[in-house]
């Protein structure tokens, strides 16, 4: 019959598909938000001003939005996973180019693109998440989503502060956009080696089989006595 939740909260935890998601949220958080934060300062060291930087935060915050309808229905598509990972790539790329751009109309489409493409990482993670548990831990969904939440905090909290201390120190956001790639790099390396969908559910079918056993048996057990 239908897979239906064969795993409670805590045993969804130690599942490799979330343990993945959770940890590509973990790692990409220490990156996403820095070119967010950072943008306006580094806008206006190289030349615009303060109208022009605020500018910049404010194209990146209306694509975000965009970007996360847009990139919700090609999701629907071509795949949730696979759009995570075209979004995510884009983000790095922007990143890598931060601070080879000084010029005001190269960094408003630079904040362009990194906005409608960061709309890919709030939303689609959890998207993935139903796709392979709402069948088996349907009853913890939400609090399995809730801790990808929860688990991208401290990223997010620390990843911009590290960039700004780094920046004290050399007075560049050069070394902060590398390390920011980094991070970003990491996740994605950890996002790739997600199951598919159809080990996933191999493996699914395989404890639902070894619980069948031990049901059988047990009421074999309780049969002879």
């Amino acid at each position: 019959g239908e897979a239906q939740d064969i795993f409670t909260f805590r045993e969804a935890l130690r599942t490799r598909p979330l343990l993945t998601v959770i940890g590509f949220k973990s790692t990409f958080a220490f990156a996403y938000l820095n070119f967010f934060v950072h943008i306006v300062a580094y806008a206006e060291g190289v030349g615009l001003t303060k109208d022009e930087a605020a500018l910049s935060l404010s194209l990146i915050g209306g694509a975000s939005v965009l970007g996360r309808v847009v990139i919700g229905i090609v999701a629907d598509r071509a795949g949730t996973l696979r759009t995570l990972i075209c979004s995510m790539i884009v983000l790095t790329a922007c990143v890598g180019l931060w601070t080879f751009i000084t010029s005001k109309i190269s960094i408003l489409i630079l904040c362009c693109f990194y906005g409608f493409f960061a709309g890919g990482f709030p939303s689609l993670p959890p998207s993935i998440i139903a796709e392979y548990y709402s069948d088996v831990a349907s009853k913890s969904l939400f609090q399995v989503i809730g801790v990808n939440f929860f688990l991208e905090t401290p990223g997010a909290i620390l990843g911009p502060t590290l960039i700004g201390l780094v920046y004290d120190e050399t007075g560049s956001y050069e070394a902060g956009s590398y390390i920011t790639a980094g991070f970003m790099i990491l996740g994605l390396v950890i996002l790739s080696t997600i199951p598919t969908t159809e080990s996933w559910e191999m493996m699914i079918q395989s404890k639902m089989n070894e619980e069948e056993e031990v049901d059988v048996n047990v009421n074999t057990s309780n049969s002879k006595l």
